[in-house]
């Protein structure tokens, strides 16, 4: 694939200056008057080993110069090692798509980190089937950390697709009202590797089809000590959907509050033989019992607390009850939308848990607190 013209010539503007100078990492600022002009001159001219180290403002598909059918920074090296990140993290360093285009493309077999930044208002282009509007990765090994993906929008995968024997790690990231047709923020598919989300929030996203936050396609995935909330799919799976999928696990997670027109607040499982759910509390789902599994579909739920969702907090027929499970109030300690999951010291999922240890994302962050009923009606109004 070829570079642009504005990319290669920032390029050949860099290889110009001396090489000893950077000493294996690039300084690039927001008015151009780093090592390299631009975000992307820094990629095409860096070495394996290199850091691009980003300072602070918001660099976006204007003042980045971008004419790429790719997106707003392309990766396409193959066996290097390579660091993007910022100097002050993602709440001071933003790369914004303008909602011209999709924010980073990675392909290649690039071991890449990308850390600190926020990457918003990107959109998933025709190059690239319109997915992946913040961050599309093909036959990639990235690790991303501390990174914040809102107000992208694609097809599949609204802020991040990921494809083709890839195996990305994200790490302390936030997912926050990205949109798609499927995968509200993520879109996994056709990958014998297995992505991993460790600490990450999902909250807010939404997706008109399958999978309000992640749907994953002949793919596994490894989720833990993570966070969904608020996430709304149109049909099923109002967090999550699997379809032929690989090994999926899920532990220590807080899965509260989703919501799915039909079929699974939480999951939703088609052909997917081995699904584990462990040490999590599910609770406060609308629109369907909180599990839905389908054709031949394996679930295995275990230290779980699932409790008050709209339909039912019962596993679904075939799931399978790997000890542990019960239903009662979680004590989350803040009120319903304020996003504050911590459990109250009295909580079931602290005191009951026995050898299961700590159910959920967060541990204990308060009190003991007063458990009182709730209605429908009042569950409900958080989601308007």
């Amino acid at each position: 694939m070829k570079h642009t013209l504005a990319s290669a010539v920032a390029a050949w503007f860099v290889l110009l200056l001396p090489t000893h100078s950077f000493s294996g990492t690039w300084h690039i600022t927001v008015d151009g008057s780093g090592d390299a002009p631009t975000i992307q001159a820094a990629v095409d001219a860096s070495s394996d080993g290199d850091t691009i180290l980003v300072g602070p403002g918001t660099y976006t598909w204007t003042n980045q110069g971008t004419n790429s059918a790719y997106g707003m920074v392309y990766v396409q090296r193959g066996q290097d090692r390579l660091v993007i990140r910022s100097e002050l993290g993602p709440q001071a360093t933003i790369l914004d798509g303008q909602f011209i285009g999709r924010v980073l493309f990675i392909q290649g077999w690039n071991y890449l980190t990308l850390e600190g930044f926020t990457i918003r208002n990107g959109i998933g282009m025709e190059q690239g089937y319109f997915v992946g509007g913040g961050l599309t990765m093909h036959l990639s090994y990235e690790v991303v950390r501390n990174c914040i993906f809102e107000e992208n929008n694609a097809v599949a995968g609204g802020a991040v697709w990921v494809g083709g024997v890839s195996a990305p790690q994200f790490i302390d990231c936030e997912f926050r009202n990205n949109t798609a047709e499927r995968g509200g923020a993520v879109y996994l598919i056709n990958s014998s590797s297995t992505p991993q989300f460790r600490g990450c929030r999902f909250h807010h996203n939404s997706a008109s089809g399958a999978g309000g936050a992640i749907r994953a396609v002949h793919c596994g995935f490894i989720i833990e000590n993570s966070i969904f909330a608020f996430n709304i799919c149109g049909t099923q799976g109002g967090a999550i959907v699997t379809q032929d999928a690989w090994a999926c696990r899920l532990t220590a997670c807080t899965i509260a509050q989703n919501s799915a027109g039909e079929g699974g607040s939480f999951l939703y499982a088609l052909t997917t033989p081995d699904i584990r759910v462990e040490r999590c509390v599910v609770a406060f789902g609308i629109g369907g019992a909180p599990y839905t599994v389908a054709d031949a579909s394996g679930l295995v739920v275990s230290c779980t607390d699932t409790f008050g969702n709209s339909v039912s907090d019962a596993l679904p027929a075939g799931a399978v009850d790997g000890g542990g499970n019960f239903s009662l109030d979680p004590q989350f300690c803040g009120p319903p939308g304020s996003m504050n999951y911590h459990l109250s010291e009295g909580s079931p999922c602290v005191v009951a848990s026995g050898p299961c240890g700590v159910m959920g994302a967060l541990g204990t962050g308060c009190g003991s607190v007063r458990v009182e009923p709730a209605t429908w009606g009042r569950v409900k109004a958080f989601y308007r």
